[in-house]
């Protein structure tokens, strides 16, 4: 498994445990840095799919 494909899950993951404890505690900074988290999450996806495109040109 690639490095990048480890930070993916791990942010994924991390995104999670911050929703979870953020509804369990009501502490909304905590549902904000899991937003913040899940966001980079889906634009070092997305960059990934696009840099892979690029590549197969």
């Amino acid at each position: 498994m690639s490095q990048r494909s480890l930070i993916l899950i791990a942010l994924a993951i991390l995104a999670l445990a911050l929703y979870t404890a953020g509804f369990k505690i009501g502490t909304f900074v905590l549902f904000g840095l899991a937003v913040l988290i899940e966001l980079w999450f889906w634009i070092k996806l997305f960059s990934a799919r696009k840099n892979n495109n690029k590549s197969d040109v």
